[in-house]
């Protein structure tokens, strides 16, 4: 089942995780920290960083109508990282990636 990029866009800029302004989300942090760490290995590069912190069924890569991006299941919740480019506002944006939940 394929998510159209206006739905996706339309899904992050949705997305309210209920922290107080300014506030970060500690497990946000902990992916953009990853993408900081491997700032050379492009999106599809980082599934195998991202294992080293969420269990390896919980990370999906799509290529979903030209917005590719990692869907993480995390207690209950959905983190994706997709390019800045393909949303309107993102929790955290690290280089040309976008981090936040739907």
């Amino acid at each position: 089942m394929g998510m159209n990029t206006g739905r996706l866009a339309r899904l992050v800029e949705e997305t309210n995780n209920q922290l107080e302004e300014g506030a970060v989300d500690p497990t946000l942090q902990k992916v953009a920290d990853v993408i900081k760490a491997n700032p050379k290995v492009g999106l599809m590069g980082l599934r195998s960083h991202f294992e080293g912190i969420f269990k390896k069924k919980d990370i999906d890569f799509s290529f979903v109508s030209g917005a590719p991006h990692f869907m993480i299941k995390h207690k209950g919740k959905k983190i994706i990282v997709i390019n800045k480019s393909n949303v309107d506002s993102a929790d955290i944006i690290v280089g040309e990636l976008a981090i936040g939940y739907l």
